[in-house]
């Protein structure tokens, strides 16, 4: 998605590779580079939609974005827990938003009580979206096997329609992940229930996103450490390329007139094994393309 439509192309952006192969494909170390390589970007899991996984499965895709992108629409107030106000977030008297040793920046929210806990949000999931993802991450710095936390998706009731993740939390962070896409068009609560038997340490809780997007639910997704993919994709052409870390393991020059200029479709290659700079190996898709998903 070279030329999105609107404002901010950067963070409209998006490449996206598909691993065709029979074995998966770990691109830890990876880089995505525009216009030459000295514009390099190191691929990261994504820092905020992302579950940590650098690793595209046999036949999977990968989507790539910018770091501060609008591919995904974040529909969690304060998941970060960054912000002061943390009013949104309706929990028990135990939750308090410290500093020092969270997943990202500087934030995070901890409980240091002993016995169960609760924290949760109501969201409403927009419809016309590919894809909803629920994740978050959670750590516990008391002994393992004393913890116990439980993500649900609840209707506004309080019923639990959905578990996304129950048990032991973890010595170290660690995101779990969950599909709530069929919860479209309907308000939601996302709630944990948490509990310690013992007096020590603390349960942890950051990073919290429940983000909809035109990408679809499988895809593994992926960032940049900046603002933008290399050195932005320019609207009249340009080249863009994948390497291992020292070899291009492939690259495409593309240009305007090959479509997805401006217009709401990408650039999608019809034939992963065909050439790469050949214009009738690629065409220009529907609305907001396809990606993560077969062309």
């Amino acid at each position: 998605m070279y030329n999105p439509p609107g404002s901010s192309d950067a963070k409209k952006e998006w490449v996206e590779i598909h691993n065709f192969s029979d074995s998966f494909l770990d691109v830890a170390g990876w880089t995505v580079w525009t216009g030459a390589p000295g514009y390099a970007d190191l691929l990261i899991s994504h820092p905020q939609f992302g579950d940590g996984s650098m690793i595209i499965p046999a036949g999977g895709y990968a989507v790539i974005t910018a770091k501060n992108t609008d591919v995904y629409t974040e529909l969690v107030t304060n998941g970060d827990f960054e912000a002061t106000n943390i009013s949104l977030w309706l929990r028990h008297s135990s939750w308090t938003r410290t500093t020092g040793g969270a997943h990202g920046g500087s934030r995070k929210l901890e409980s240091t009580a002993t016995g169960a806990t609760w924290v949760y949000q109501n969201i409403t999931v927009p419809s016309g979206f590919n894809s909803c993802l629920f994740l978050f991450w959670e750590k516990t710095t008391a002994p393992v096997a004393q913890t116990q936390i439980t993500a649900t998706i609840r209707n506004l009731s309080n019923q639990i329609l959905a578990t996304g993740y129950s048990g032991q939390m973890s010595s170290n962070w660690t995101c779990h992940t969950m599909n709530i896409t069929a919860y479209a068009g309907r308000t939601i609560r996302i709630y944990f229930a948490a509990n310690k038997t013992t007096s020590q340490g603390s349960l942890l809780l950051d990073d919290v996103s429940v983000a909809s997007s035109y990408v679809n639910i499988n895809a593994v997704r992926l960032g940049v450490g900046d603002n933008k993919i290399g050195n932005g994709l320019i609207n009249t052409g340009d080249t863009v390329a994948i390497t291992d870390g020292n070899t291009i393991v492939d690259s495409v020059t593309y240009d305007d007139t090959w479509g997805g200029d401006g217009d709401g479709t990408s650039l999608e290659r019809i034939d992963p094994q065909g050439p790469s700079n050949d214009q009738s190996n690629w065409t220009s898709e529907p609305q907001n393309g396809t990606p993560g998903s077969a062309n």
